[in-house]
């Protein structure tokens, strides 16, 4: 039986940070496979929660497997089908390859929730008994397709479709939208204002997690990535980074101090990493950025030599978010090429490894073992 602690935000690389402090894996996967399993084809992102593991497929599949086996233990669908009878809704084609299956699932310790492209949501407990399913119909706004992944605060399911909204984790009924706030690609940070949670969305909408009050928009803007924070900062990495930090209280006015502007190269569609002071970033054409996290001066700018796919492949592009897995840094390329790096001012590779059928997911991590999408399988690297 998985156990985990009932209040964590278990999901998107980690918490959201992409930070995995306690994490050990291996810098080299050749010789260091310890499963392989078939879950079927998505560009979503693996979660471990207790002794499972958890992705979603498509179009409408969510998977269980053991953490240390990559036994199945259990595949459910989240399709109209499963919808209560007399509930009759026409199916919408996906916009493009990315196709449902991007968001990637949430879980509290005790059950694991999902949103598909479709706007279908439904939520699990640890053995696969759904607790319920429900469609959320909106108007699709964004040109590839939702790939926004929800998160868990104060026992909300908080997801972005049409807009910021928010379910009950345990019925599934509806709380409140925020249709001022814009559903986009990347998902929204969960932080406090003065022990108050709340969202930050990509667009810079400040949204209260309790009510769904749009407190403050223009804050910054991430076109297709993550934003992240330390403290009271939040950090909009973009072509245009921006840095600002929240009041210490939440109040009627809310007031927004700017620290710094500096452009950036190219298009950002990994969200980035901040420690130690240093914001790590990259764009999609593989240009490494490390900015100074207080100025936002750019002290190491590098084209990365990522590890080619076999020829008449497609090309790599950075598109999976950057974890800092104990120590190590790692990113990667849709094509299959990643890289291990020692975070730092100075470029250190420590790792390169190339999976052949391309990894378009960021991993995740528990212990000494790592959890990485290739193609339509899932994989465990640990050191034997």
């Amino acid at each position: 039986m998985a156990v985990c602690r009932a209040d964590d935000n278990i999901g998107w690389r980690g918490d959201g940070s992409g930070l995995f402090p306690d994490a050990k894996p291996p810098m080299k996967f050749a010789g260091n496979i310890r499963w392989k399993t078939e879950v079927g084809s998505g560009m979503s992102s693996p979660i471990v929660v207790g002794d499972r593991v958890f992705i979603t497929a498509e179009p409408d599949l969510l998977v269980c497997m053991h953490r240390d086996t990559g036994k199945l233990l259990w595949k459910k669908s989240t399709g109209f089908d499963d919808l209560p009878k007399g509930e009759k809704i026409k199916p919408e084609m996906p916009p493009t390859e990315c196709g449902y299956a991007t968001p990637t699932p949430v879980s509290d310790g005790k059950r694991v929730a999902v949103v598909f492209g479709t706007g279908l949501v439904a939520c699990y407990d640890l053995e696969g008994k759904r607790l319920w399913i429900r469609h959320l119909r909106a108007d699709r706004l964004l040109q590839y397709g939702r790939s926004s992944s929800p998160v868990i605060a104060n026992g909300r399911f908080i997801v972005q479709v049409g807009c910021v909204q928010a379910l009950d984790l345990q019925t599934g009924q509806p709380l409140w939208k925020a249709d001022k706030a814009k559903e986009g690609y990347g998902s929204p940070l969960v932080t406090r204002i003065g022990g108050v949670p709340v969202l930050v969305t990509g667009s810079g909408d400040l949204v209260r997690v309790d009510d769904g009050k749009v407190l403050i928009s223009g804050l910054g803007r991430c076109e297709s990535a993550t934003p992240i924070s330390r403290g009271r900062v939040v950090y909009f990495i973009d072509a245009e980074a921006r840095a600002v930090e929240l009041p210490e209280k939440l109040e009627d006015a809310i007031k927004v101090k700017e620290l710094w502007k500096q452009d950036l190269l190219g298009d950002f569609y990994a969200s980035p990493i901040v420690h130690d002071r240093l914001i790590h970033a990259v764009n999609s054409k593989g240009l490494y950025f490390v900015l100074d996290a207080a100025m936002g001066k750019i002290v190491l700018e590098k084209d990365l030599n990522l590890p080619e796919p076999e020829k008449n492949a497609r090309s790599a592009n950075c598109y999976p978010s950057l974890t800092l897995a104990g120590t190590q840094l790692f990113l990667g390329g849709d094509g299959g090429g990643s890289l291990w790096l020692k975070p730092g001012r100075t470029y250190t590779e420590v790792g390169r490894n190339l999976l052949a059928e391309g990894s378009a997911g960021t991993p995740a991590f528990a212990g000494g073992l790592m959890f990485l999408r290739g193609g339509a399988h899932l994989q465990g690297f640990g050191e034997k």
